[in-house]
């Protein structure tokens, strides 16, 4: 639509002439306001949500493959902490039967001390404390026997004669208690006073090879004549007191 002039009555210009919109060239046409994007506020399209939503789904994976991981990894070491645990208890208890024993397993301390000096490692290998303790056996030891032969046949019935009333319950040994329901008159002494002299190995009873190494050892000495150790098994038969004998021993 144009503009009418009034005085002329005549329309002097129209929608399409100078200095219309339409005649403005693009160059003084404003240009669109350009919007800022405030901050926190996103305007990611569809494709930008699927591949955040597929970083926190990775995110979540790795925790959970690491946790897994982990988990797997304490489980691991709590297996070999008891195989170690049962691996310790049975050298332990393999240990004590050897000690028992009076073998020593070898260990790498006595083996490199056997590969420096074969002696010192051959003693490193025997437990010494096990073979001192199977020598204490009286039993076990033939030396004992021998020491009985040396007593004449009359010395030797005595003694068999004494150590079987003493040795109560027939069990090859005579302690203390035996000794004191022995002993007539002062017991308690006259039994400690026999166990000092006769048990060698102090391990609190007589066993009948001690007691015939005592009676060997004073004939021995060359100090009494048979007749009065004979005389003096006797009255300890009947259950009087343990004479102080000379066995060429202190004790």
């Amino acid at each position: 639509m144009g503009m009418f002039d009034r005085k002329s009555k005549k329309d002097i210009g129209s929608p399409d002439g100078p200095g219309t919109a339409k005649a403005m060239t693009p160059e003084d046409q404003e240009a669109p306001p350009v919007v800022a994007k405030p901050a926190g506020v996103s305007f990611a399209t569809e494709d930008d949500k699927t591949a955040a939503a597929a970083k926190i789904q990775a995110i979540k994976r790795g925790k959970q493959d690491r946790a897994k991981a982990s988990e797997e990894r304490n489980l691991s070491k709590m297996r070999e902490d008891r195989e170690k645990a049962a691996v310790k208890v049975q050298a332990i208890a393999k240990g004590r039967a050897a000690r028992a024993s009076g073998i020593v397993v070898p260990t790498k301390e006595n083996s490199k001390s056997a590969m420096k000096n074969p002696c010192a490692g051959l003693l490193a290998l025997i437990n010494v404390e096990a073979i001192k303790e199977v020598l204490k056996c009286t039993k076990c030891r033939p030396a004992a026997k021998a020491a009985s032969s040396t007593l004449s046949p009359k010395l030797r019935a005595k003694v068999d004669e004494l150590f079987k009333k003493m040795d109560q319950d027939q069990d090859g040994e005579v302690n203390e208690v035996e000794a004191i329901k022995f002993f007539k008159s002062f017991a308690k002494l006259n039994a400690r006073a026999m166990l000092n002299e006769v048990d060698t190995d102090r391990n609190g009873s007589a066993t009948y090879e001690e007691m015939c190494d005592f009676w060997a050892n004073v004939m021995a000495t060359g100090n009494y004549k048979e007749g009065e150790l004979l005389e003096e098994l006797e009255k300890m038969i009947k259950g009087e007191g343990w004479a102080d004998f000379d066995d060429g021993r202190t004790t």
